[in-house]
């Protein structure tokens, strides 16, 4: 089954909230990718 993915418009017209599966990603995006598949816990730094 194939769907629409659709969103606003920013101030300069371009789409915002697009799908765009063959673009790369970056780093703080691939964190949060790894930590939401591996459920880990946050740990604050300044309590260790």
């Amino acid at each position: 089954m194939y769907g629409t993915v659709s969103g606003d418009t920013n101030a300069d017209g371009t789409e915002k909230g697009t799908f765009r599966p063959d673009d790369a990603i970056n780093r703080a995006e691939t964190a949060k990718v790894i930590y939401g598949r591996l459920k880990l816990e946050v740990v604050d730094a300044r309590e260790l």
